[in-house]
């Protein structure tokens, strides 16, 4: 790639960015890829390509290629460091185990059942209160009519026999039967 290639591309790149407004920013923009790539040239980390005599080619070179390196090594390590330290203990290895693999969906999932456990045992309800709870959250309903129950269906108000109100009261009278 050109050097002149390289500065309109990285400008195309920097100026259609949504969100921004970097038109009015042009120069300095400009400015700042162009001393960018002129750093990479004095510091030998781009060469011109051999291969194309007379043209202006350039590839990466050693100290590039090096460079390239250490930033990828120092991401990596900063990944670590950021992400399974700010881990907790009790979800540290099995989540991280699966971030470190790509394995991102497997990653969530795992730390959600880990709290997801941690809050029942915090609760000291065992699996099937547990599972009851889960049931009757999502189908309080049949839920509450299978503990002989009462579920009022709000019609959008806070007061009277069908409000949010009487809803919240049923709610809590619900879990602590299932709790106990």
């Amino acid at each position: 790639m050109s050097r002149q290639q390289f500065i309109a591309t990285a400008i195309k790149d920097v100026i259609s960015r949504k969100g921004y407004d970097h038109q009015e920013l042009k120069g300095e923009i400009t400015a700042a890829i162009t001393e960018a790539w002129d750093h990479l040239v004095k510091t030998r980390q781009i060469l011109l390509d051999e291969k194309f005599a007379g043209a202006e080619v350039y590839k990466i070179g050693p100290k590039g290629r090096e460079a390239l390196k250490a930033a990828r090594r120092n991401h990596a390590e900063g990944t670590w460091k950021l992400v399974k330290e700010s881990l907790h203990s009790k979800l540290r290895q099995d989540v991280w185990n699966a971030y470190a693999r790509c394995e991102y969906e497997t990653a969530v999932f795992n730390a959600m059942k880990a709290v997801e456990v941690a809050v029942r045992d915090a609760a000291g309800l065992n699996e099937q209160q547990w599972t009851n709870i889960v049931e009757f959250i999502r189908k309080p309903t049949e839920i509450a009519k299978s503990l002989g129950c009462e579920w009022p269906a709000s019609k959008g108000r806070w007061e009277g026999l069908k409000g949010y109100r009487a809803q919240m009261e049923a709610a809590h009278a619900i879990m602590a039967k299932i709790a106990h």
